[in-house]
């Protein structure tokens, strides 16, 4: 008989980094949950001072991976949490960041996930995903899924607490009760999955039970409780969470009854405390004559929801018109790259290249396909690439790299006239915008909807294909990204990197041209194998920028700038 199974990780007190209390009760609100929903139960939580490591969390997935008798898994984290750049997320188990492999690698997880054969699998992180610090920039992680490719089409959601780079909220209660802390994210999500919100309820037809609590209702919901809980803290926080539902009904997260009355939601009294009974419910009417700081879901809507959507909205209009400013249209030889926003100190490429300033900002002029790393002058590098027949413009933002939009040169063949180009950098800024925030996507579907029409546009722009690919590979549709491959290399141009890393084994012939030597995007990094890339690739992963593009720095930047001057990277 199948099985449905959570695996519940939880993670209060990792070595060299705050204790989070409210950690331990979410996970034990998350099994307590689990069990009523008919979960087998299988926790790594660092109660009484248990260990808990990614070696111990694996063994655990890849048994229940190996028994081909689990239809549903369910995986849940609350803990610290790290970024490295959009995409790039780590969470902390007990031994923290000093062993660079001890946290977990999220994006190398979901990508095996993906893959693991078990028809529906659901993550659940309330982790901060704020950037790292030079000491947790050498951390590289492990996968917690198998590497299996499982036949069978796997339904993924993934529901994170908050966005790419930003920060997850724990609301702690006095020293006397710390075991009452809990985080935003998780008191929202369990509201839901206890069946208290009949918002996130819907009814599947044919089926009894008939009501359940699937992912594209439960993302609606977090999606507009999540921030409006935040900022009824004293004091207000900006916490937007990022779920991307992939499954719908019959693959539900569990059956519930009958929606009636939505339950109350955890109150904060004027100082910020969580106002508590002492019991699984939280205390609407506080005995100390405060007034309640969170309500019930209907009535928290009198929190402008535009507010919250105007922030975002303004920080991806800021990046967005920032993005679109346009370097070079052309180069004598119909390739190359202008760099806005920083200096040019000096250039490694595996082909001819030379550099020159130009009206306030720097240019480099080649002649075909090539890596190139762009010595920006204050120990950071550009890892990127020149394309034969188009211009690169390169954004530099206060991280790194923010964007490189390829467009074809005035002068090349690619060229599709001056509107068309227009056109393509005003989407291409917004789609570098969205990438700084993580590629907040609603769903798979949602994102082979936009892979679908950015690929049409690849083969005269591969900035768009770069895009896509990550699009299908989010969707767990590999093929597309085979059939771009192919399309590119039938029409002569070079595949780059992240392409040719996404794509399915075997698409890649022997003289198809890839560039560069290493991924655009900074998420890619983390996809790469250790056993198979170059030591000097390795050791820049170790260093590399919290931006969205590839941006290696310090020494290991150094060591790949000279790599690729020296012909060791082609």
């Amino acid at each position: 008989m199948a099985r449905d199974v959570a695996v519940i990780i939880a993670v209060h007190a990792p070595k060299g980094l705050p204790a989070l209390p409210g950690a331990l009760h979410d996970a034990t609100r998350f099994a307590r949950w689990a069990t009523d929903a008919g979960y087998e139960v299988i926790e790594h939580v660092d109660r009484n001072r248990h260990r808990v490591v990614a070696a111990d969390v694996y063994d655990s997935i890849d048994a229940l991976v190996t028994a081909r008798d689990v239809a549903k898994l369910v995986v849940f984290f609350s803990g610290h949490g790290v970024s490295k750049g959009p995409g790039v997320d780590f969470w902390i188990l007990s031994d923290g960041c000093r062993n660079p492999n001890g946290p977990i690698n999220v994006a190398r997880s979901v990508s095996l996930a993906r893959r693991c054969g078990i028809g529906h699998v659901a993550l659940f992180a309330d982790a901060c995903r704020s950037a790292a610090n030079r000491k947790e920039f050498g951390i590289e992680g492990a996968v917690i899924f198998p590497n299996e490719a499982v036949a069978g089409r796997v339904r993924l959601d993934s529901f994170f607490a908050t966005l790419a780079g930003d920060p997850a909220v724990e609301v702690q209660a006095d020293d006397a009760a710390l075991e009452q802390a809990f985080g935003v994210f998780t008191g929202c999500l369990l509201d839901a999955l206890e069946g208290h919100v009949p918002d996130a309820i819907e009814s599947v037809p044919d089926h009894t039970p008939s009501w359940a609590v699937s992912a594209f209702p439960l993302a609606d919901y977090l999606d507009e409780q999540v921030p409006l809980s935040a900022q009824n803290l004293r004091p207000p926080v900006m916490q937007i969470p990022d779920p991307q539902p992939g499954s719908r009904p019959p693959d539900v997260l569990c059956w519930v009854a009958e929606p009636t009355v939505a339950r109350e939601l955890p109150t904060i009294g004027p100082d910020g405390r969580t106002l508590w009974d002492g019991t699984d419910r939280y205390d609407a009417s506080p005995n100390d004559g405060s007034s309640a700081g969170i309500h019930d879901p209907r009535t928290t809507r009198r929190i402008e929801r535009a507010t919250i959507e105007r922030s975002l909205d303004d920080r991806l209009a800021e990046r967005s018109q920032i993005l679109s400013d346009a370097g070079r249209t052309r180069f004598e030889t119909a390739t190359g790259l202008s760099v806005l926003g920083a200096g040019v100190h000096d250039v490694a490429s595996s082909s001819s290249v030379e550099f020159f300033e130009e009206r306030d900002a720097w240019h480099v002029r080649a002649e075909g396909d090539a890596s190139v790393m762009i010595d920006l002058g204050d120990g950071r590098f550009a890892a990127v690439a020149t394309l034969r027949g188009y211009v690169g413009t390169i954004h530099v933002g206060p991280s790194g790299v923010d964007l490189v939009s390829y467009l074809p040169a005035d002068n090349s063949d690619w060229f599709e006239g001056a509107e068309w180009a227009e056109a393509a950098r005003a989407e291409l800024a917004q789609l570098g915008a969205v990438a700084q925030l993580g590629f907040r996507e609603r769903s798979a579907s949602d994102a082979l909807h936009r892979a679908g029409a950015l690929r049409a546009a690849t083969y005269t722009n591969p900035s768009y294909g770069v895009f896509a690919a990550y699009e299908f590979e989010r969707a767990g549709d590999d093929d597309s990204i085979g059939l771009m491959c192919r399309a590119m290399a039938e029409a002569g141009h070079a595949i780059p990197f992240d392409l040719a890393l996404l794509a399915p084994p075997g698409t890649i012939g022997d003289s198809t041209r890839i560039a560069p030597s290493y991924p655009l995007l900074r998420r890619g990094w983390a996809l790469l194998d250790p056993e198979r890339t170059h030591p000097v690739i390795r050791s820049a992963l170790l260093d590399l920028a919290s931006s969205a593009w590839a941006t290696p720095t310090g020494r290991s930047g150094f060591e790949l700038f000279h790599a690729v001057r020296e012909g060791v990277l082609p």
